[in-house]
């Protein structure tokens, strides 16, 4: 009840004050949440620093967003890569994912593909889903590190295992096609797309409706291929758009 949150933010608050850096993360928690007190991000940012500096790596990730989102704050993404890192090293493995994306994409820091690979490394054999789908990438086209299809495979495989969406489609895309030394094989590519559509793949969506109109790793089924192609199409897909025209 209100009363019972209300009375843990008291909690916290009396705690944190005194220096716990647990209780400074769930207040954190409560001012992001406007649980038993009114949100406001800008004191959420000051206990998620608090913890971050008596090294929460939680914490340390949570403020590296709030400077890289603008959130309590002006937008500051060199201090969110500092706090990114930060996180990575203290024991927060989504620390490592962001700063490689940082390096990746030049926010904060000049890109640096090779950074960039090292720290996805780090989340990827951390057991990060996103970050083994990100190295699958890497090894595929060669950023920061020569290209590798055996190795591409390998990681877009652990990401699938792991229910990542995007891990399924790039490896749905391999066995669709049979792409950079992988056999085609219709019937896991469906599986796959059918997968990460219903985790919210606008593509695997529309290539699912593929599947269904070709026969591709499933029987004909114009119904179900329109089904799919409606979906992908509502989500602003071009190639479902094109498709239903064509039908």
């Amino acid at each position: 009840c209100e009363m019972d949150r209300v009375k843990a933010f008291s909690f916290f608050h009396k705690s944190a004050e005194m220096g716990n850096a647990s209780a400074q993360k769930w207040l954190a928690i409560f001012y992001e949440n406007g649980v038993g007190t009114q949100k406001d991000e800008a004191k959420a940012l000051r206990w998620f620093k608090a913890a971050g500096e008596q090294g929460d790596g939680f914490c340390c990730n949570a403020v590296g967003l709030y400077y890289g989102g603008g959130r309590g704050t002006e937008k500051d993404e060199r201090a969110a890569l500092e706090w990114y890192l930060r996180a990575g090293e203290n024991g927060e493995i989504w620390g490592w994912h962001n700063a490689g994306c940082c390096y990746y994409n030049g926010s904060g820091c000049e890109k640096d593909h090779a950074r960039s690979f090292e720290y996805m490394r780090r989340a990827a054999e951390g057991g990060l889903p996103s970050a083994q789908n990100w190295l699958g990438i890497m090894y595929d086209n060669g950023y920061g590190v020569e290209k590798d299809f055996d190795k591409a495979l390998f990681w877009f495989e652990r990401a699938a295992e792991n229910e990542d969406c995007y891990g399924m489609e790039n490896l749905a895309n391999r066995y669709y096609s049979g792409l950079n030394g992988c056999a085609t094989d219709y019937r896991r590519a469906a599986e796959l797309y059918r997968k990460a559509a219903e985790k919210g793949s606008v593509w695997s969506k529309f290539r699912l409706g593929e599947c269904y109109e070709n026969g591709r790793g499933t029987q004909k089924d114009p119904v179900r291929a329109k089904e799919w192609y409606l979906r992908a199409a509502d989500e602003g897909s071009e190639d479902a758009r094109r498709a239903l025209e064509r039908m």
